[in-house]
C-alpha cells in the first residue's frame, strides 16, 4: 500500500475537496461583498456621501458611519472580506483531515510511525545520549521536522503527515531522563496517536460558517435603508 500512486491519488482528491471547498466560500464572499458595495452605493443619507465618492478615507469613514445608521450592510461588507481567509483555513483542515482518515482506513499510520522512529533513530547515532541533552520539547520536534525535510524518501503527503502529527502530539509528558528510554518508539506512538485523533473530518464549522454568511447576506437586503 506503500506506493506512490496511492498518495498521489490522496493528494490529487484532497486538493479538489480543498478547491471545492474554498470555492464555496470565495463564491459566497464575493457575492456578500458585491451586496454590500451595492448597499452602500445605494443609500442616499448624508453620511455614506463619502463611501460614494471613491476615495479610501472617504471609504473608511462611511463604513463607519454605516455601523452606526445601518449597521447590516457594513457587516455584510467587513465579514465577507475576513471570511475569505476563515474559509481557505476550515477548507485545508477539512481535507487534512480526508488526508488523515484515507490513512487510516487503509492501515497507513504504522508506517507513518516507523518513518518517525526511523528519523529519530538517525538523529540518535548522530549524537548518542540525545535524550539526556535535549533543552526542550520544542527542540526534539525542530530536529525531527529538519530530518524530514531533508530525508528524500518521504514523499510530500508523508512529510505533511509528520509534520501535523509532531505538532499536535504531547511531547512534554515525556521524562527524558529515564533510564533506558527508547525514545523512538514512544516519540512515533505519539505521532501515531495524534493521527488518529485527528482522523475524524467535520464540516459542521464550514457549515455553520456558511448559515451565517448567509444569514447575514438575508439581513441585509432585508433591512437595506436605499
Amino acid at each position: 500500500m506503500d506506493h506512490i500512486k496511492f498518495y498521489i491519488k490522496i493528494a490529487s482528491t484532497s486538493l479538489l475537496r480543498w478547491l471545492a471547498l474554498s470555492g464555496i466560500g470565495l463564491v459566497l464572499s464575493i457575492i456578500g461583498i458585491a451586496v454590500g458595495l451595492m448597499l452602500l452605493g445605494n443609500n442616499t443619507e448624508v453620511g455614506y456621501h463619502g463611501v460614494r465618492a471613491g476615495n479610501m478615507a472617504g471609504v473608511f469613514l462611511g463604513i463607519l458611519t454605516l455601523f452606526q445608521d445601518d449597521p447590516w450592510p457594513a457587516l455584510l461588507l467587513v465579514c465577507s472580506f475576513m471570511l475569505v481567509a476563515i474559509y481557505i483555513l476550515l477548507a485545508s483542515r477539512i481535507s487534512l483531515g480526508f488526508v488523515l482518515f484515507q490513512l487510516s482506513k487503509n492501515s497507513i499510520f504504522p508506517i507513518i510511525g516507523d518513518k518517525v522512529s526511523s528519523l529519530l533513530n538517525a538523529i540518535i547515532v548522530k549524537q548518542p545520549g540525545l535524550a539526556q541533552t535535549l533543552n526542550s520539547v520544542s527542540s526534539l520536534r525542530d530536529r525531527l521536522i529538519n530530518s524530514a525535510n531533508m530525508d528524500s524518501t518521504l514523499n510530500k503527503v508523508q512529510r505533511k503527515v509528520i509534520f501535523f502529527g509532531l505538532k499536535k502530539c504531547r511531547l512534554d509528558d515525556i521524562d527524558f531522563q529515564q533510564p533506558n528510554l527508547d525514545l523512538p518508539a514512544l516519540i512515533s506512538n505519539k505521532v501515531v496517536q495524534a493521527l488518529q485523533e485527528a482522523a475524524r473530518p467535520s464540516y459542521w464549522p464550514l457549515l455553520v460558517v456558511v448559515v451565517a454568511h448567509t444569514t447575514l447576506l438575508v439581513l441585509a437586503l432585508a433591512f437595506e435603508r436605499g
